[in-house]
């Protein structure tokens, strides 16, 4: 069984200053971009000096990285947390999904178009680290799932099913305009999903 509880190479900061900072800074590089984002802008939206910002980041790609990661681990911790709930799955997978994909559905500008390739480029690595045990933690809560078995009975695992589900995730996150809809799609897909289920899934 996949353990969903082991923890990523890195966790949010608990530094409540420097969380801060990079609550602040993430709105800032999604309306700008990371190349037309500059450490001023980043303290002017923190509220803290230049030079205390380079107290605690010595350049741009410091901050963007320690941006990411500490998004990318609150979320999947808080998606974790969603996936284990006692609810139905139905109502479990598009809340995790919302946490991990659909907080920033449509709100990123034609500015921040850069993100995705420099993130590739300075964090892909940990990005994907990321990215998999959100799917082991998603793969895990369909294995305790009531769908299991009937799933298992047609040939399609745990694992095959979350795959499915992160690929809707995916398109839909850059085909819908809001995340009500992109919620709507995960939950739709859940149902689809469920649908073979002979009780509540």
């Amino acid at each position: 069984m996949i353990d969903i509880l082991s923890s990523p190479a890195e966790e949010p900061t608990t530094d409540p200053r420097v969380a801060a900072i990079l609550d602040a800074a993430l709105p800032v590089f999604l309306r700008f971009g990371y190349r037309k984002t500059s450490m001023q802008d980043v303290a002017a939206a923190a509220d803290i000096s230049r030079q205390g910002l380079y107290l605690h980041f010595p350049g741009k790609e410091q901050l963007f990285r320690a941006v990411a990661i500490h998004h990318f681990a609150r979320a999947l911790n808080a998606a974790r947390v969603a996936l284990t709930a006692d609810k139905p799955l139905t109502e479990r997978v598009p809340e995790a999904f919302d946490i991990w994909m659909g907080q920033f559905v449509g709100i990123a500008s034609s500015d921040a178009s850069d993100l995705a390739e420099i993130g590739h480029a300075l964090i892909g690595a940990d990005v994907q680290a990321y990215e998999t045990q959100f799917a082991a933690a998603l793969t895990q809560a369909i294995e305790g799932s009531s769908v299991a078995p009937s799933l298992a009975a047609r040939g399609v695992s745990a694992a095959d099913s979350a795959q499915m589900l992160l690929a809707v995730g995916r398109g839909s996150k850059h085909s819908v305009a809001t995340r009500a809809e992109f919620r709507a799609q995960i939950a739709l897909a859940t149902r689809i999903l469920c649908a073979s289920s002979a009780g509540s899934c």
